[in-house]
């Protein structure tokens, strides 16, 4: 269910959000929407676009992902310690200015205003990869509406509940306001990996009964099949190379008929 522009005060923390995911075993999104803090720590990003068709308003777009607690990184996060924030914001030029066509600031062109409007709306996935390399998608395909100019980025929480790594996808503009749509639609144009690792004892929230060991074993099965598919990842043959090796055979076997016939 889209999470909507006016929920604007969220009714739970991070940890309120970690223990309902703990309780419901199940990696889960947050209820509420949220804006940007300072004390946000920008993991990914920001990503900008920005379109400019000269028959089409124009839209601009940023991306990012965070996660609540200050000072975090995106080679650190802890289960049960962070979230995962995705965040979004756009605007675009539907308010195109046309009073001043000469002389004014825009110059021949006229003044270019961006503004935001509520029409704008991407698609995004969560995608976890376990220990075993097994895949799920926790997130599928949910629409989100973003922030302002004015305002900043909104962002929709996430509350993850395994080790592995969880990749954030961009899988379509779903609207832009009536004006151009940025990568024209293209699906998965942007995706963004995050790595948990088991948390340290300190970081346990109380209500918590967590078997850390297990955790560390678990992520250490996961580094190893994430090195494992990093070795063994055969690089794919150019297509120059194919063409000559078939080059290389029919000229031997023209060669051995013609010897062997003539």
């Amino acid at each position: 269910m889209p999470v909507e522009l006016s929920d604007l005060n969220p009714v739970e923390t991070m940890e309120e959000g970690l223990l309902k995911a703990y309780n419901e075993d199940k990696s889960q999104m947050g209820e509420h929407a949220i804006w940007e803090e300072d004390t946000f720590s920008v993991l990914k990003g920001p990503f900008a676009t920005n379109t400019d068709n000269f028959w089409l308003c124009d839209t601009y777009h940023m991306y990012s992902v965070a996660t609540t607690l200050p000072h975090q990184t995106a080679d650190n996060l802890k289960l049960w310690k962070n979230d995962i924030l995705v965040g979004f914001k756009s605007s675009d030029t539907s308010d195109w200015n046309w009073d001043e066509l000469i002389g004014g600031s825009g110059g021949v062109w006229g003044d270019m205003d961006w503004k935001y409007s509520s029409a704008h709306k991407i698609i995004f996935s969560i995608k976890h990869t376990d220990e075993k390399g097994r895949t799920s998608y926790p997130v599928y395909r949910h629409t989100f509406e973003g922030g302002t100019m004015n305002n900043g980025v909104r962002y929709v929480s996430f509350y993850p509940t395994k080790i592995g790594k969880y990749t954030v996808i961009i899988n379509r503009v779903k609207s832009a306001g009536g004006c151009d749509v940025p990568y024209e639609g293209r699906p998965n144009f942007l995706s963004y990996d995050l790595e948990f690792g088991p948390p340290d004892d300190g970081d346990i929230p109380d209500g918590m009964d967590i078997d850390i060991d297990a955790l560390k074993d678990d992520y250490s099965a996961f580094l190893e099949n994430q090195r494992f598919l990093r070795e063994n990842t055969s690089e794919p043959v150019p297509v120059t190379q194919l063409v000559g090796v078939a080059i290389g055979i029919t000229i031997l076997a023209y060669g051995i008929s013609a010897y062997l016939f003539k």
